[in-house]
């Protein structure tokens, strides 16, 4: 994250702690008494067994679906006994950019877990003791194995030896598209060519994954930098975006053998530093700020830029990195475009002048993703940004 000429920004995380609650019955009477003693064996019993490491339920039992589904999540909560971490392996890695390896395997590498993602698998309600009894499943996988194992279970298990991925350009050439295509195409005889739809989009203060016409799946926020294109290869070189630390500012060298896709740059709190963008050809500079949260930020708006020239930006300041929560890595990805002509920014959110970014609003990456395709762009670069504590 950052903030500009040293201004602070803050993200003020809410964690809401699920209470787990009982109801037992009883009543009058001795024969009555001793019924209500003997434990009622709810059929739900038998969806708490799983021998896959993948899957974690919960039970719970409450005097109605609201306090029994909380005391199943609660269950499953002291099973995770915190927040868990699946591994999977990226198959992408940027190019001539070695730091670049090392924001992959922290991002690409984790993927978080919800609570709220779990789903219910059983229910009864007929206990003569009035009580509810709930079973939840939570599927610790990442997502791309979700993907890839409901679209094979789709196909008959057969993996195609050809998958065509559509989509917005940028979702597509992501690394997570990248990895999905690559479990997907194995070449069993019989089926030469799948096709694959996706879409990401902001519902209901949530990410969804849409695969298909049907599937969907919950993005989980740590993980979404692995939905942004790192190289753009069907993009012309013309353009590069790299970050100066406050002791390289001041030099404004076009090296064009260094011009690359994709960089990273390492970041501690409280580092000043600016962008360094140049170009190749003349056009209209835009910069983007892509949160780990999906929101994203517009920092320079059609600034024009001449061909074999840098600048550097803010003029006269710096920018501060920041991190998101205190103690904790925080990851951005900046996006710069080149455009033949001034193009229409206003939709996107911008810093305020305290250096926040905040509200439902600014998250709007699926309508930077529509927007992308619709400017046809002179050129791209992308930056890895890791701030540590």
């Amino acid at each position: 994250m950052l903030s500009r000429h040293g201004m602070k920004r803050a993200l003020t995380l809410a964690l809401i702690g699920v209470v787990s609650t009982a109801c037992s019955v009883f009543s009058g009477g001795d024969e009555e008494a001793l019924v209500s003693t003997q434990p009622y064996q709810s059929h739900c019993t038998k969806h708490n067994k799983s021998g896959s490491p993948y899957f974690v339920y919960g039970v719970g039992v409450g005097a109605d679906i609201a306090s029994a589904r909380n005391a199943a999540l609660a269950d499953i909560a002291g099973s995770l006994s915190s927040q868990i971490s699946v591994q999977t392996t990226s198959t992408l890695s940027s190019v001539n950019d070695v730091e670049s390896d090392s924001f992959k395997q922290n991002v690409d590498i984790n993927s978080h877990v919800s609570i709220d993602d779990a789903v219910e698998t059983c229910r009864d309600a007929g206990d003569p003791g009035g009580s509810v009894h709930l079973v939840f499943r939570l599927d610790k996988r990442p997502v791309v194995q979700k993907v890839y194992s409901d679209l094979i279970t789709s196909w008959g298990g057969i993996h195609p030896n050809l998958v065509l991925m559509k989509g917005p350009s940028i979702l597509i050439g992501s690394k997570f598209v990248a990895e999905l295509k690559a479990k997907l195409e194995r070449g069993n005889a019989g089926i030469d060519v799948q096709t694959v739809v996706l879409d990401l989009q902001r519902k209901n203060n949530t990410w969804v994954l849409s695969v298909g016409q049907n599937a969907t799946y919950t993005i989980a926020d740590r993980s979404f930098l692995t939905f942004i294109a790192p190289n753009f290869i069907r993009e012309v070189k013309a353009l590069d975006l790299s970050v100066l630390h406050a002791d390289q500012m001041g030099s404004t060298e076009l090296a064009t053998e260094d011009f690359q896709f994709a960089r990273s740059a390492r970041l501690r709190h409280g580092d000043s530093f600016v962008f360094r963008a140049s170009s190749r050809r003349n056009g209209y500079l835009s910069i983007f700020n892509v949160y780990e949260d999906g929101r994203i930020a517009n920092l320079l708006e059609n600034r024009s830029i001449a061909a074999g020239k840098s600048i550097q930006f803010p003029e006269g300041g710096t920018f501060t990195s920041l991190l998101l929560e205190d103690g904790k890595t925080t990851y951005d990805v900046y996006i710069a475009v080149l455009t033949e002509a001034p193009v229409l920014i206003s939709q996107f959110g911008k810093l305020n002048d305290d250096g926040f970014l905040t509200g439902k609003n600014s998250y709007q990456f699926d309508q930077f993703l529509r927007w992308y395709d619709f400017i046809s762009p002179l050129g791209v670069a992308t930056l890895e940004a890791r701030t540590d504590p």
